[in-house]
């Protein structure tokens, strides 16, 4: 999210790599990744929506003026549920630290991108969720500044992180994380992708 605020608040960016990051309104996103993250390891469908009630709630409560004990106390309440684990703590530093940021939206600093742009997400990410609403928010805002220059691919089988991956849920991401030296399972093609683009525009 902070790819486009650089790249709108300078004319010497000469391009953007946007990979699975996510788009529109920051408050938003907490309650789309709850909800992914829960069907895509199969949570039952009232937990999910439990989940994500509860999702939205806090960032209710994030975004508004009274203290963190507010947001301490709806955690105690439904810290034991199984789907907790996918919502998390929410600690007072993250607290303070998301009431900085989670206003910001994206949309408009696209507007003020000038530069080329390469967009990248996975098909399987439940970080972000849906891609094809995200590259239409990107591909919206850089049209309303004049910039038809974006180029986007979505990787089937990929996650987050474009890896590869099957539901795309937490269960499945983190016993397979990387450990020590060991390369991330890239899905083929990805980086790619970015280095045949960088070339085509810039030469090698």
């Amino acid at each position: 999210m902070v790819a486009p605020l650089a790249a709108s608040l300078s004319d010497r960016v000469a391009f953007v790599l946007e990979v699975s990051g996510w788009q529109g309104a920051a408050w938003r996103q907490d309650a789309v990744r709850v909800e992914a993250e829960l069907r895509a390891d199969g949570f039952p469908e009232a937990d999910v929506q439990e989940a994500t009630a509860f999702a939205r709630l806090r960032m209710d409560l994030i975004r508004g003026t009274g203290p963190y004990e507010d947001l301490q106390r709806a955690q105690e309440k439904v810290k034991a549920q199984p789907w907790f684990k996918a919502v998390h703590c929410c600690d007072r530093t993250l607290c303070d630290a998301a009431r900085r940021v989670v206003e910001y939206d994206t949309g408009p600093s696209w507007e003020k991108v000038r530069c080329p742009v390469l967009v990248i997400y996975g098909d399987k990410d439940t970080s972000s969720g849906p891609p094809d609403g995200l590259v239409a928010t990107i591909r919206r805002g850089l049209a309303r500044g004049g910039n038809d220059d974006v180029t986007a691919r979505i990787f089937a089988g990929a996650d987050h992180s474009l890896c590869r991956s099957e539901p795309g849920g937490r269960k499945e991401a983190l016993p397979r994380a990387p450990k020590g030296d060991a390369a991330p399972d890239f899905v083929p093609g990805y980086p790619d992708v970015m280095t045949a683009w960088l070339r085509q525009r810039f030469g090698p």
